[in-house]
């Protein structure tokens, strides 16, 4: 099963899909049902091991324009969301949720006012269902630009994220994705990746423990 978002047939919103593989392939999307669905954007899903669904959305109601929200999986459904609140949510903009498979943690990315850039990446732990007071992960992973797009590897080593900006620019690129390692805490020193994508508009860098 893949979740995805998307603005088909045309924009806006964008709204989240689900397809489902088997033997003859994926399924034909389908559009998440409402509370999920809404008249405003649903961005960026990340699903944990047991079906619960992270999205941002800029719907009314929320804490600031863009606010991270959990929909629980029951009964083979999504029939209610919840608002994650402070801390995860601010005033600021809160997006781009990374949820851990088991829940234990939550990468995002917001432009709070104590971040160095124009967005920075947070990680929040979760404990007796309670999220601590999110981190910010501070440098090498956060800069000046934009650090967004978390997502780490299946044997939880690695950090993935993208960083966009002037940086980028400067070596000729629109874009950097970075890889950093998840060890706590998040330290490491700069590596370029082998580009996965040729041409000037993509190029891979980050950090390594």
């Amino acid at each position: 099963m893949a979740f995805f978002t998307s603005a088909r047939p045309s924009y806006p919103p964008v709204d989240i899909w689900m397809s489902k593989r088997g033997d003859a392939g994926w399924s034909e999307p389908t559009k998440l049902e409402p509370p999920i669905s809404s008249d405003a954007d649903e961005f960026e899903v990340a699903i944990s091991r047991n079906g619960t669904l992270y999205f941002s959305s800029t719907r009314e109601g929320g804490q600031g324009d863009i606010d991270i929200y959990r929909a629980r999986l029951v009964d083979g459904g999504y029939p209610t969301i919840e608002n994650l609140g402070p801390p995860i949510n601010t005033s600021s903009g809160d997006d781009l949720p990374y949820i851990a498979p088991d829940e234990s943690y939550l990468i995002f990315a917001s432009d709070r006012p104590d971040g160095l850039g124009n967005r920075d990446l947070y990680i929040s732990f979760q404990a007796d269902g309670a999220w601590t007071e999110a981190k910010n992960l501070g440098p090498p992973i956060n800069s000046e630009y934009w650090d967004i797009y978390p997502s780490v590897s299946p044997d939880g080593k690695y950090l993935f994220f993208t960083k966009e900006g002037e940086l980028a620019k400067h070596r000729g690129f629109g874009r950097l994705l970075g890889q950093c390692g998840v060890h706590r805490p998040f330290e490491g020193d700069p590596l370029t990746l082998t580009p996965l994508v040729t041409g000037r508009s993509v190029k891979y860098s980050g950090c390594r423990t």
